[in-house]
């Protein structure tokens, strides 16, 4: 998940909160609404260019969606809250394309997730831990009862499909044999590469890739898999 720090509201989104509070269709007042391009775009510069929930790259061919975090068809009153709002992976006229169950906004729906466990949540990142294999894991440091919802977010987003699993294994597998092949500058290149912004974009899975490669060369990965993939 990405922390997602929304900044002041749209003027067009409260021009449509104002005039249509709580509509009594939020599906057809959110169709209606003319400047959907205009949030797109404001989210994609906050995400840094990745899903709030997963953390792949927006700029693929499958493109994205916005999301309601607090679905809008139980709570109208957040059809056009800017806060409420965030771009998901793969856009909604896109899902056929993509193998497997979908992820992320698509898998949600209408469901909402547990308190505090959504990307405008400032601690969202420190809730998940990634495992080498490519799964995302409750953060084992969290207290018993929040493991739980967590548990409960990863499964209501589907973060864990063999696509995203599989994508993020490659990634960090891929990563660590690069490191260990490098040294002294070459490394910090390598990180910097990795870890920075290139045009104001993070690379995907940027959570996942900062917990396994921050700190090398003083982790090293948790198996012996590497040469063998």
């Amino acid at each position: 998940m990405r922390h997602v720090k929304h900044t002041a509201s749209l003027t067009k989104l409260d021009r449509a909160k104002t005039k249509d509070p709580c509509p009594t269709d939020p599906a057809k007042a959110w169709r209606g609404f003319k400047h959907k391009d205009d949030v797109a775009k404001q989210l994609k510069l906050l995400q840094d260019g990745l899903c709030a929930y997963c953390q792949v790259s927006l700029d693929t061919e499958l493109g994205y969606h916005i999301d309601h975090i607090q679905p809008k068809g139980p709570n109208p009153k957040q059809t056009f809250v800017w806060h409420n709002l965030v771009l998901s992976c793969i856009a909604s006229g896109s899902q056929g394309a993509v193998s497997g169950k979908l992820s992320c906004g698509h898998a949600k729906g209408n469901q909402a997730l547990p308190k505090d466990m959504d990307p405008t949540h400032p601690d969202c990142e420190s809730l998940f831990t990634y495992t080498l294999s490519g799964k995302v894991e409750p953060n084992p440091d969290r207290p018993p009862e929040q493991v739980e919802d967590i548990k409960k977010a990863i499964e209501l987003l589907n973060l864990n499909n063999k696509r995203l699993v599989r994508e993020r294994a490659e990634m960090l597998h891929e990563g660590y044999l690069c490191l260990k092949d490098l040294n002294g500058s070459a490394v910090a290149h390598f990180l910097d590469l990795e870890l920075g912004k290139t045009n104001g974009k993070h690379r995907a899975f940027i959570t996942a890739r900062k917990l396994h490669f921050q700190d090398w060369p003083h982790v090293e990965p948790i198996d012996n898999t590497l040469e063998e993939r």
